[in-house]
Formats: structure tokens, sequence, C-alpha cells
């Protein structure tokens, strides 16, 4: 069974350690191709909002410092590492651009974190929840799926088209329940 983003994004307990080690990643990954896109920006935004309620995002920022070995090996539990290697990747993606210097810089912060294996799950889980996203965000204001936009964000969350169809159906059921059509019996 694929690994499910959205309950390990939510319901994982993260210590302030972790928190800050998430935030330092997500800063490094952002910077990996020589500046921040305002995407990138935007959602580093939303995690200090989240992460550090009240503190100032400016001060953060100016105050950061790349990780090391040792911040790795400190987060606190496996659900934590997942996390960590989960927001990295959704950093990473935020642009829709996933560059050589990120890929590079993911595979170096990810190998003591968490086995080959499981960051490849954690990989695919955030492509195809950005993938979801960006098709129900499409759907939700379009009330149809053009093919060509299907296949384009396929494409670039690097979605396989079976995955990608699968996950449609799901969104448009979803979109068709938040219009108040009645569900199928076997939904």
């Amino acid at each position: 069974m694929a690994l499910e983003l959205e309950p390990v994004l939510r319901e994982t307990t993260l210590s302030s350690a972790d928190k800050t080690t998430i935030f330092r990643g997500i800063v490094q990954v952002a910077q990996a191709d020589g500046e921040m896109d305002p995407r990138e920006r935007e959602y580093l935004q939303q995690v200090v909002g989240e992460f550090f309620p009240g503190e100032d995002f400016a001060k953060l920022l100016a105050e950061y410092r790349a990780l090391e070995e040792a911040d790795l090996k400190a987060l606190s539990s496996d659900a934590a590492r997942d996390c960590f290697a989960a927001f990295l990747f959704m950093t990473a993606y935020a642009d829709e651009e996933f560059s050589d210097d990120e890929k590079a810089l993911l595979e170096k912060l990810t190998a003591g974190v968490l086995p080959a294996a499981r960051v490849d799950e954690v990989r695919a889980a955030v492509r195809q929840y950005l993938y979801r996203r960006a098709v129900f965000h499409f759907v939700l204001n379009q009330n149809f799926l053009h093919p060509e936009f299907a296949r384009e964000m396929a494409r670039r969350f690097e979605v396989p088209e079976e995955v990608a169809v699968s996950l449609n159906t799901e969104v448009y059921q979803a979109v068709l329940v938040l219009h108040g059509a009645p569900q199928s019996a076997e939904g």
C-alpha cells in the first residue's frame, strides 16, 4: 500500500528541534538552485506560520544556517524523519521545476535520515499529493478535467499514467460530493 502523505504531515508530533531542522532543510532546498523562487518563499512562509506562530519570518530567514549531519541524526522519530523528507520534496516541487541541484541536495539530506526505499515512498507520495491538489483545484474551478492539463501535471510531478487516472477519479468524486451530488453505493 502506498504511503498516505496527509496523515504524516497532519498527525505527526514534531518537537521544536524537529521543526527547526525541517525549516532549515526547506530553506536549504529552496536556495539549492541559487535563488528562492516566490512560490518556494510563499511555501516557507506558510511553514513558519504553522511551526513558529508569531515569529518574524525575515528574522528566522536571516538566522538560517545549513544543516549538518548531527541535525539530521537528531530528528526525534521515524515519523519526524518522514515529515522532514516530505517537506523537503514539497519544497523542491513548489516551483514545479525539480532541478538537478535540488535533486543532489535532497539525496544528500535524506540519505542518512531514511532508507532509500522509504525516501522513494515519500517522494512518490509527495508527487501524488501535489498532483491531486493541482487536479482538484482545476476540477473545482472548471467543473471538468481537461485531459491536456492532467497529462501535463502528471508529467510535471512524475506521476505514472495509471496512478494519475486513479487519482483523477478520486478527485472528481470528491468534487461531486462538494457540489452536493449523491455518492454511489460503490464509493
